[in-house]
């Protein structure tokens, strides 16, 4: 019988901070960190990979490495503690200019769905109250003119953003929330958006779904999917110009099957 202690496979757990914390088994990714972030120059980068293959992990790897301590801006023991035993420790080169050095917006679409445009759109809109009100902190900030935290308290309320009416500010959120950190911290963000497939994906299933509910019906043509591609493509809208000095973001990394 083996004497060997066996660390704990990380079942359900699609954090790094989750399975750092909890002492569970973990693949070291770590040096792709710099791949991304350093090496490669690209504004936007998307990956595209199966169900199950860790993109989700890695996405929650690079916000914990990256995002900087927002009581003491420069205070990196977190990361130093998180990553211990790491590979990406041993370039002090690259830690020393990325470690807990940018404010970092990581959002994950996972979750919207409905079986309709309208219930999905409230799951959306809920997914960008939560992200938002991670930076409720900025209502304080001295660097924040007066319309900037009129527009951050809309993005902190949930009833706000929830009303379809005021879906303009839902399709501006990371446009907004980006602008906010980049005066607060002088540094553009980094933005990092997790299966952004899904909410596009679940319209088209339930468009398909209408087309056979009304196949008697040769005029019926579903609107869902058509009303979530308009809703994303004002969401995504600050990519189009994420580049240098013309976007308020550095880099952008999207995960998708």
């Amino acid at each position: 019988m083996s004497d060997k202690n066996f660390l704990p496979l990380p079942y359900g757990k699609n954090g790094y901070e989750e399975i750092r914390n909890g002492g569970c088994y973990y693949v070291d990714k770590t040096p792709y960190i710099k791949t991304l972030i350093d090496t490669d120059k690209s504004a936007v980068m998307l990956f595209t990979r199966p169900r199950r293959f860790g993109k989700t992990v890695f996405m929650s790897t690079l916000n914990s490495f990256l995002k900087i301590n927002k009581e003491n801006p420069s205070d990196t023991s977190e990361q130093l503690r998180l990553f211990e035993g790491t590979q990406i420790l041993k370039d002090t080169e690259f830690c020393e200019k990325y470690m807990g050095k940018y404010p970092v917006i990581f959002i994950t679409l996972k979750s919207v769905d409905g079986d309709n445009f309208e219930d999905a759109y409230k799951m959306f809109a809920d997914t960008v109250w939560e992200v938002a009100s991670e930076y409720k902190y900025l209502l304080n900030s001295s660097k924040l003119d007066e319309q900037d935290k009129e527009i951050l308290s809309q993005l902190t309320d949930i009833n706000y953003l929830e009303d379809i009416n005021n879906s303009q500010r839902v399709k501006n959120s990371l446009k907004n929330l980006a602008t906010f950190l980049y005066k607060e911290y002088g540094r553009q963000p980094i933005l990092l958006i997790d299966e952004y497939d899904v909410p596009l994906a679940k319209a088209s299933y339930h468009d398909l779904d209408d087309k056979r509910r009304h196949k008697k019906e040769p005029d019926y043509e579903p609107t869902f999917h058509k009303r979530m591609v308009t809703l994303m493509s004002g969401f995504l809208g600050v990519l189009k110009n994420n580049i240098g000095n013309e976007s308020p973001i550095s880099k952008t990394v999207i995960t998708g099957c």
